[in-house]
Parts: structure tokens; sequence; C-alpha cells
């Protein structure tokens, strides 16, 4: 079978050869065809598949608008959570509206990676991080209302959505790594709960220095989320 497009594929945790298929644009009978004798049954993590990818994709450019989007939803993220802090802190009408704009920005973080990862995936994550803003939101009544047992216990369900974004992530791209994706989602967190007692204890100054502390640790994270999928691409190739 001629393939102009013949890429090299390392297996990972959770791959099977039907979401590959789906994934590179291809069949099922196609990737056992180019790689006899594996048995599609019992793929081994690390060991390798060709595959001919069906779908050319301009790279360098495929790989700058899922840069600049996913800059602009961590933007959104902060600037929204932000909106949100403020009209619980000053008890404004907005709350509901406002929340509603929150919850749609990690569902547009799942949809970004549903180009590059078999649906099945880019759910689990974009349910992970809806978990992780609902959260945030949750928190920042809690602290309000001066809830402090049910705000230590939300920080630890918090501490454990981080670290299940962080598996899901580095479980989708070798190049993700566990522990740097826990580190800094972890700090986008506590620079988030930061932002919140600052700004509840009328600590202005100290409120403004964590935003603009919070949107670079956005964009940290989004640049380090789409060098990780460019260079799984790159990999590919």
């Amino acid at each position: 079978m001629n393939c102009d497009n013949t890429i090299t594929h390392v297996i990972k945790r959770g791959d099977t050869i039907y979401l590959l298929a789906k994934s590179y644009g291809t069949t099922v009978p196609e990737i056992l065809m180019k790689n006899p004798g594996i048995n599609p049954y019992n793929l081994q993590v690390g060991s390798t598949l060709y595959i001919c990818r069906k779908e050319e994709v301009n790279s360098q450019t495929g790989e700058m608008e899922l840069n600049q989007n996913l800059r602009r939803l961590w933007e959104q993220l902060s600037y929204w959570i932000r909106m949100y802090i403020l009209s619980v802190a000053d008890n404004m009408t907005d709350r509901d509206t406002v929340e509603n704009q929150v919850n749609k920005i990690p569902v547009e973080m799942g949809n970004a990676f549903e180009k590059y990862y078999p649906p099945e995936i880019a759910d689990s994550l974009r349910l992970a991080l809806v978990d992780l803003t609902s959260g945030i939101i949750t928190l920042a009544s809690l602290v309000k209302e001066g809830e402090a047992a049910e705000t230590d216990q939300l920080e630890i369900t918090l501490e454990q959505d981080v670290s299940k974004i962080a598996e899901i992530l580095s479980n989708m791209n070798i190049n993700y790594d566990r522990d740097v994706l826990e580190r800094e989602l972890g700090e986008y967190l506590m620079l988030t709960k930061r932002e919140i007692v600052a700004r509840l204890a009328g600590e202005y100054a100290d409120d403004v220095d964590t935003f603009n502390e919070l949107e670079r640790q956005g964009l940290k994270l989004a640049d380090y989320l789409s060098d990780g999928i460019g260079n799984q691409r790159n990999n590919r190739m």
C-alpha cells in the first residue's frame, strides 16, 4: 500500500487501533495491513506503528492557530474568573450571568483538543476542566460566606482535579510531563485562590498583582500545551 504521508506513532496507554484510525483519518484494516504481525488486542506501550495519515495539514499554520486559540482561552478564563470574584465581593446582580460565561471557557478548551485527539479523550479532558472551573467558582462563594470547613474540603477536591487533568494530558501526549503539568496547573490554582482572598480582604494592590501573575501563568500553560502537540506532530512525521 503506497502512502505519501506515513507517520510513526509511538503507542501510549489508552491507545486502540480503532481510536488511532479515527484520530488519523484512516481505517482499522489499513493500519493492520501496514503493520503485519501486530496484535490489535494487545498493543505494547512504547512500541511503534506505521500509519498512513489521510489528512495533510499545514503543521506550522495549525500549531500557530492552536497556540493563539489556547492563549486566548486562558486569558479569557483568568479574566472572567476575576469578573466573578468582583461580582461576589461586591454583591453584584450580574453574578449568574458572569458564572455562565466562565463555564463556557473550559468547554471551548476541550473543543480545541478535538482536532488532535479522538473525541472520547477530548471529552474526558473537557469534563475535568469543567469540574476544576466550577470548583473555583464555588470556592469564591464559600470564602465570601466564611464557610471554613467547606472551603478546606473543596480545596482538597480542587487539588485532585488538578492531578486528574495532569494525568489525562500526560496520557494523551508523551511530550506532556505529568509532574510539570501538575506543578503549573497547581500554580494557576494557587494564584486564583490568592486573588480570591486578596479581593475579599480588600487588599487591592495584592489583588491586582496576583491577577497579573495569573494571566502570565495561563499564557505559560497555553504555550506548554500547544508546544506539546507541535512536538508530537513533528515526531510523527
